[in-house]
């Protein structure tokens, strides 16, 4: 009986090892453009002009050394928490985006060295505790930002040497930085202004760092030359996004951003929080579009917002308080979108009534008692939802995407009838907004675990 109990306990730890294995093989596939070893990777030297996609997780080595790469992703290197080292010196590296090495919380060395980098994003190393090798020497840096530096407590070897640092007064704080921490960034010199060319940053008094209003304007444009999506255009603080084939809200978009442009794009929802950062934003354009959904909060923090466009779009429900917090707010175009104006939409009929600011001409598109009247002219008490409509739109705030009704039954409002089918099984896929089951009359002899269920929310009666 002992002999038989441990082989069974051999037996399911046999199991469990074969299935972690599995696992962890499974989470470190090695992509075509590598060779890998272990959990290292090496992916240099292939011509890359873009990483690898789904890099595996467990990778702790990452060596992309003598590549064409141009710009660092937000996304690269999504997910690699136990990256230990990170190989990029030798590429053609102009720009990383915001948020690029967020996810590598346990990076210990990293290479930036020989790229063609001019500025760096504030804060860009923060989640970085671990890092205490960092090379962004022979690049063309101009400026090393305040907050460039933040968020690295166990910085050992810093190499910032042969850039193109201007040592006007935004570089003042990076001199007394140096005298505090003597052991880094040694030989770090200035390239201009003329008068201090080669001597050591570390070297000069802070009244030695000058500006003459030239310097600043050049150094603006410089940042915004760098940080600026892909695939726009950055000019007197308007990113200009039109027509481009987006998808989404394009990252590395400048701080100092007053008018986005993003019309006649591709982009299908709005998420949270997506303008945040951008403190003087005034103007966003997003007309033209293929939104369906939006975030509760997708324009949260905009309290200079003045001018907001979502004309021709999919919109057929906005979420309660979308608006809310956009204190400067004049002018707001809805028009040319598919409103179901029911009791969900009721809150837009009395936000307008007490901001009339909507001068498109938002109109309804359904239900029939609603359609072509102008969502800012009606009373709110008109804004009722008669019978299921409740069920069918009151999700339509939280960017849900229902189901289609199952090939198999026939949809009536939030009815859904499957009864006399010949089904042997529960269909998958019913709508969310169902509260009316019918499964008689079929071939079902049980119902599985599938949680499907769990998916409706809303329903109210079953037969079976």
């Amino acid at each position: 009986m002992a002999t038989a109990t441990m082989t069974m306990k051999l037996l399911m730890l046999l199991i469990v090892a074969g299935a972690y294995c599995a696992s962890a093989q499974q989470a470190f596939q090695c992509p075509k453009e590598c060779k890998c070893a272990g959990y290292s990777l090496d992916c240099s030297h292939k011509g890359l002009t873009v990483v690898p996609r789904n890099l595996p997780t467990l990778t702790e080595r990452l060596d992309l050394q003598g590549n064409n790469l141009s710009v660092v992703h937000r996304n690269d290197f999504a997910g690699l928490g136990n990256l230990r080292i990170l190989q990029l010196l030798e590429n053609q590296i102009t720009s990383i985006e915001r948020g690029s090495f967020d996810d590598l919380v346990n990076l210990e060395r990293l290479r930036l060295n020989n790229n063609r980098l001019r500025s760096l994003p504030d804060s860009i190393f923060v989640h970085m505790p671990k890092l205490y090798r960092l090379d962004i020497s022979y690049n063309r840096l101009q400026i090393v930002g305040k907050k460039t530096l933040r968020g690295i407590p166990r910085l050992k070897n810093l190499r910032i040497a042969d850039n193109a640092l201007e040592c006007d007064c935004h570089l003042a704080w990076l001199a007394k930085w140096l005298r505090i921490n003597p052991r880094l960034a040694l030989f770090t010199k200035c390239a201009s202004p003329r008068h201090l060319r080669n001597v050591e940053v570390a070297a000069l008094k802070e009244s030695d760092f000058k500006c003459n209003g030239v310097e600043e304007l050049r150094n603006m444009d410089c940042m915004l030359e760098v940080m600026c999506p892909a695939k726009c255009m950055c000019a007197e603080g308007i990113v200009d996004c039109r027509d481009r084939g987006l998808t989404a809200i394009p990252d590395n978009i400048p701080e100092e951003t007053m008018e986005v442009r993003l019309e006649q794009n591709m982009i299908t929802s709005i998420p949270p929080k997506s303008f945040a950062e951008f403190k003087r934003l005034r103007r966003i354009d997003l007309s033209n579009n293929q939104i369906t959904g939006l975030a509760p909060d997708a324009f949260f923090g905009l309290k200079n917002l003045n001018s907001l466009v979502l004309y021709g779009n999919k919109i057929t429900e906005l979420p309660q308080g979308v608006f809310d917090g956009l204190t400067s707010l004049q002018l707001l175009h809805l028009a040319r979108n598919p409103f179901i104006c029911d009791c969900n939409l009721r809150w837009l009929s009395e936000y307008l009534h007490s901001n009339p600011i909507e001068t498109s001409g938002a109109r309804c598109e359904s239900p029939r008692r609603m359609q072509r009247k102008r969502i800012g002219q009606m009373k709110d008490s008109k804004f009722k939802c008669k019978g299921s409509e409740e069920y069918r739109t009151k999700n339509a705030d939280q960017c849900l995407i229902d189901m289609e009704c199952p090939p198999s039954c026939v949809c009536d409002g939030t009815i859904v009838d499957c009864s006399n089918r010949k089904l042997r099984a529960v269909p998958e896929d019913i709508p969310m907004f169902t509260t009316d089951l019918r499964l008689n009359d079929n071939l079902i002899r049980r119902i599985e675990k599938t949680g499907v269920f769990k998916e409706l929310p809303n329903l109210q009666k079953m037969l079976v």
